[in-house]
């Protein structure tokens, strides 16, 4: 699954102006989403703002407002495809802020990673014995740490409609699901 946060911007004299504007954008991006095949549950308001403007001599010269989602795209193969209809969508007032690749079920591997680290805590817990002079008895207790490499980060520089030209390149890359026993 790739999470994707963006936003409209708009800006404008009034509060009224720039809000009309950031709706027209967003309302284009969520259309070419679900036209995408972007169910609606899978995509979230994550954020509203609306900000005073200011000229370069420190005097009010409007208004910017910044509505944010965050859209779930499953299935990383279709995932540059959708992501640059909603951009092409917004145009230039469209900013991708961040991005991440999370796997969406983890269970499976949750269950091989546990059976690969118990037969690693048995093969441990023989060599001690065997170190020891002893032999490995029955299991007493076994205490599991979980831990998931799928982590938000964010984009090194806002992806600019105006660049968006084709399909952006999605890269799954590895991520590692890990189990400590």
């Amino acid at each position: 699954t790739l999470t994707v946060s963006m936003s409209a911007t708009a800006t404008g004299k009034t509060i009224d102006d720039a809000l009309a504007k950031a709706n027209k954008t967003q309302n284009a991006v969520l259309f070419a989403l679900k036209n995408s095949g972007i169910d609606a549950k899978d995509i979230q308001t994550s954020s509203m703002s609306i900000q005073p403007n200011y000229s370069n001599k420190g005097l009010p010269s409007g208004y910017v407002v910044y509505e944010g989602i965050t859209v779930k795209i499953h299935g990383l193969g279709k995932a540059g495809s959708i992501l640059s209809a909603a951009v092409a969508a917004g145009g230039d007032n469209v900013r991708v802020d961040n991005v991440y690749v999370a796997i969406d079920d983890t269970d499976p591997l949750k269950g091989q990673a546990r059976a690969s680290a118990v037969a690693d805590a048995k093969q441990r817990a023989d060599q001690y014995a065997a170190a020891a002079g002893v032999k490995v008895g029955a299991v007493q207790t076994i205490t599991e740490s979980v831990a998931s490499s799928a982590y938000p980060y964010a984009v090194a520089q806002a992806y600019d409609a105006r660049s968006a030209a084709g399909s952006v390149p999605i890269q799954a890359g590895t991520q590692d699901v890990v189990v400590t026993v």
